[in-house]
């Protein structure tokens, strides 16, 4: 079925369909596929997987009364707490997947740039979830996941997502997941940051053709830059070294050649009992970033991306820090209804599915810039918010949704910087959200 997002209306129907394709194979997404929703209840999938999905920061009671104003329905917490409890957090992962594009893409010389990055999420503590447990040596404990997370930084939309532990132990296994599964468009640019500097990292993304840009520690570290030989301040290189698992006089001799890489270290192409040599083509980039402030890449781009595209590319991965902030501070992921875990996955993954709803919405409204403006303007994200719940809801038109985001605009105010607030945020407690 094709689907387009040439209006407003497409854009609910198109999240109508991604909720209807889930609930009807709604017994692939349950924990007991014999017994669950087959009830007639007040909750069945359909009601429940949207209200999940559109709710706020409110008291769960308060969800309720909103979600159902205007109906006979009336549903207990109890009530909600039990139908969600038969619901796999995959349901929502599926829908996500369903609503991550967009029909006119914005590209970069024809294609995508996505990266990947992660994110720390603070949940309700919950001192017996032992995996989610921090702070315990500090003696102020507190729960938290982190999320790793695949972006279109042209499109702003999440493409793919997984749920790690606060030890952020699966960030490279999480990335090669989602190159394998591929849930986004083929033709693309992966950008990194150095958490993925490894050489398995390279290697995975050339043999599942995927180009990248991942940014590396710089030659004065130590990090794999070290071993080689570079002296320029900046510079553009080709590089062919051979890993291996061999400790031969040979190896031992040609140190510009070889990379000894121990068995302790992960590289699924030198497995133990087969070939003990890979041979590795890369381009190695260093660029001056401010004066005397250099930043080193390693991509798989060919030279017809020039330096400065290279150091372009990679700024734009800065997009999907600001996708993060819009998703806890606009969206509300700092607002979770349970402690329980498989209740917090699914409120994460409905969040990342809201957050998409009300990119695509909004990147639909056209604004006119008028003759005079200092500044460039664009729609208020947390307006598209706010009304997108209301539209999804059937409170409001697609016309009055559209007058309401155009009303409130803000400028683009380019080349700003402001100094990083890395203070740490905490959830917000359940006996202190708005009635």
């Amino acid at each position: 079925m094709n689907q387009s997002y040439d209006s407003l209306l497409e854009v609910r129907r198109q999240f109508d369909f991604a909720v209807q394709s889930v609930v009807d194979s709604i017994t692939c997404y349950c924990s007991n596929p014999l017994s669950d929703f087959s009830r007639n209840r007040k909750l069945p999938p359909e009601t429940l997987i949207p209200l999940i999905i559109q709710m706020g920061s409110h008291s769960l009671n308060t969800e309720l009364t909103t979600f159902f104003e205007g109906t006979t329905t009336e549903v207990t917490r109890s009530a909600f707490s039990q139908q969600r409890e038969k619901l796999d957090s995959q349901a929502f992962l599926r829908i996500l997947h369903l609503m991550s594009y967009t029909p006119s893409p914005s590209l970069y010389r024809g294609y995508h740039v996505i990266a990947m990055d992660g994110s720390d999420v603070n949940i309700p503590f919950d001192p017996s979830d032992q995996e989610a447990l921090c702070g315990v040596k500090s003696g102020k404990p507190y729960s938290q996941l982190h999320l790793n997370a695949l972006y279109d930084c042209l499109n702003g939309t999440f493409l793919d997502v997984r749920i790690d532990s606060p030890r952020k132990s699966g960030e490279c296994n999480a990335l090669k997941e989602m190159v394998k599964n591929h849930f986004y468009p083929q033709k693309s640019i992966l950008c990194a940051d150095r958490g993925f500097e490894k050489y398995d990292t390279f290697a995975y993304c050339i043999e599942n053709n995927q180009k990248f840009i991942i940014r590396v520690k710089d030659i004065e570290s130590n990090g794999i830059l070290s071993t080689f030989d570079f002296s320029e301040e900046t510079f553009d290189k080709d590089v062919e070294i051979i890993l291996t698992r061999k400790q031969t006089n040979e190896v031992k001799e040609n140190r510009d050649l070889y990379r000894y890489l121990p068995w302790s270290t992960e590289f699924q192409y030198m497995p133990k009992g087969g070939t003990q040599e890979y041979k590795l083509k890369l381009r190695v980039v260093r660029i001056e970033v401010e004066k005397g402030k250099y930043e080193c890449l390693i991509t798989n781009l060919g030279p017809e991306f020039t330096m400065e595209d290279l150091k372009e590319l990679y700024h734009m991965r800065w997009n999907e820090e600001v996708g993060f902030r819009a998703l806890k501070y606009t969206v509300g992921m700092l607002d979770f209804h349970s402690r329980k875990r498989k209740y917090i996955q699914q409120e994460i993954y409905a969040n990342l599915i809201l957050h998409n709803v009300a990119s695509l919405i909004v990147q639909r409204v056209k604004i006119e810039q008028k003759d005079g403006w200092k500044y460039k303007y664009k729609p208020n994200f947390t307006t598209g918010v706010t009304n997108v719940r209301l539209f999804l809801k059937r409170k409001i038109s697609a016309g009055k949704l559209e007058e309401r985001i155009k009303k409130d605009l803000i400028p683009v105010r380019p080349d700003r910087s402001n100094k990083r607030n890395m203070k740490a945020q905490r959830v917000h407690p359940f006996q202190y959200r708005p009635a």
